[in-house]
């Protein structure tokens, strides 16, 4: 019985999270369809080396969970090979700037 007790109060602490993490992900999907902005800056010739790390790093569901947008200055701590600049520069555009 007190084995029951406690899983159902474990069940019942963890099923908000599981909410809250479902609802984050609906925002998130949406965030991203809400700026076409993107897609043209990953599909881009020049980061045709780039695409295979598209599938682990997510660049576009990274940048709508941080509300990335356009036009906004970025700060890029330890830019390093330059995966973000590629993605980073272009689309905060001539209005944006992007601090490396």
């Amino acid at each position: 019985m007190r084995k029951f007790v406690l899983l159902a109060a474990a069940f019942a602490l963890a099923s908000p999270a599981l909410t809250d993490d479902a609802s984050a992900q609906k925002r998130r999907a949406a965030a991203q369809a809400a700026d076409p902005a993107l897609a043209p800056v990953l599909a881009h010739t020049r980061r045709d080396a780039d695409r295979a790390r598209d599938a682990h790093r997510h660049p576009a569901q990274t940048l709508a969970f941080f509300q990335v947008r356009s036009g906004m200055t970025v700060v890029d701590y330890m830019p390093s090979g330059g995966w973000w600049t590629r993605v980073l520069v272009p689309y905060l555009g001539e209005q944006g700037r992007s601090i490396g």
